[in-house]
């Protein structure tokens, strides 16, 4: 009796022992392979992306956040690292879809956040039958992942290698001290063409289509016309409209503005049409800048600037 009652202890310890084993093995293996989650994302300053032969590197300096020196969109930054902040697993998934999502997320997106030199977080992330999937960089265990509410976000697409989604698409972005001159043509009515110029910080002259010089300009209008000049906006021409744009004629409005520090920016408009019925868009035009680059505008941010030469003369 005494032996079987001793064969029974052995069993149970046995038994407990394999559980605890079980149990630790299970939650070093959460903490290892399920940890996809930024723990602080206000220490990170440097984030890679990479899928295919894109890569591009995301880095914080002076307060702003760049590409190559190039100001990218801070609010698309800040997006990103809150919705890293809250990624996590759901489920591992399905055996039978392992070898399947381990191709895929060959071919995906990997991620890197750094904190100074030391690498915070990593994985490969990647979209399969309309849900995201993640593998931590050194596991080989692949999951469901999310960001915990935020169910219905694209991370793929905020997760992005292209350099154009970073990129801040503002086309003009000047403080009214730093613009030293503005000047418009009207291709369909050069008599409200104007040139204005800043001599110094509140000193302006202000000339018409034949360079004279007005005397009766109103100074505070002028002063707050230069505060137009930032935020204005753009977004890339889709594929459906390049061959719109690869036959541009002429322009509407030719804007120059230049800075103090000698920087020149050239803006034309042109006017979009429907294709089918050939009515002018009232909602949007084309706007090339620096005669090469051409991008989709709105009116509603551009009208604020487009004034005319009797605009600044006094009443």
């Amino acid at each position: 009796m005494r032996k079987i009652l001793f064969i029974l202890a052995i069993l149970i310890i046995s038994g407990l022992a394999a559980y605890y084993l079980h149990q630790h093995r299970s939650s070093t293996l959460h903490s290892r392979d399920t940890g996809f989650n930024l723990p602080d994302r206000n220490k990170i300053d440097s984030i890679k992306i990479a899928s295919g032969i894109k890569i591009i590197s995301i880095v914080h300096e002076n307060g702003r956040w760049s590409i190559d020196n190039k100001p990218v969109n801070q609010e698309r930054v800040s997006d990103l690292l809150v919705l890293a902040s809250k990624l996590e697993a759901k489920s591992p998934a399905a055996i039978s879809t392992e070898m399947v999502l381990t191709e895929k997320l060959k071919s995906g997106t990997e991620i890197f956040y750094y904190s100074g030199k030391k690498l915070i977080r990593s994985y490969r992330i990647c979209k399969w039958n309309l849900q995201l999937f993640a593998c931590l960089h050194k596991s080989e265990r692949i999951f469901q992942v999310e960001a915990r509410g935020y169910p219905n976000v694209d991370l793929i697409k905020v997760m992005s290698a292209d350099i154009s989604y970073w990129l801040d698409h503002n086309i003009l972005n000047i403080l009214p001290e730093n613009i030293c001159l503005v000047k418009i043509h009207y291709t369909e009515n050069s008599g409200n063409d104007f040139v204005l110029k800043q001599i110094e910080p509140g000193k302006y002259q202000l000339s018409d289509e034949n360079n004279n010089i007005l005397t009766s300009a109103d100074k505070d209008l002028i002063t707050l016309y230069l505060h137009f000049f930032q935020n204005i906006g753009s977004h890339p021409v889709q594929d459906n409209e390049k061959q719109d744009t690869s036959n541009l004629k002429e322009p509407f409005f030719n804007l120059v503005v230049e800075t103090n520090e000698k920087d020149v920016i050239e803006l034309s408009g042109y006017r979009k049409k429907d294709r089918e019925t050939n009515q002018t868009n009232t909602v949007e035009f084309y706007g090339k800048l620096n005669k090469k680059k051409v991008v989709n505008m709105k009116y509603s941010d551009i009208d604020p600037v487009l004034l005319e030469l009797k605009d600044f003369l006094k009443k």
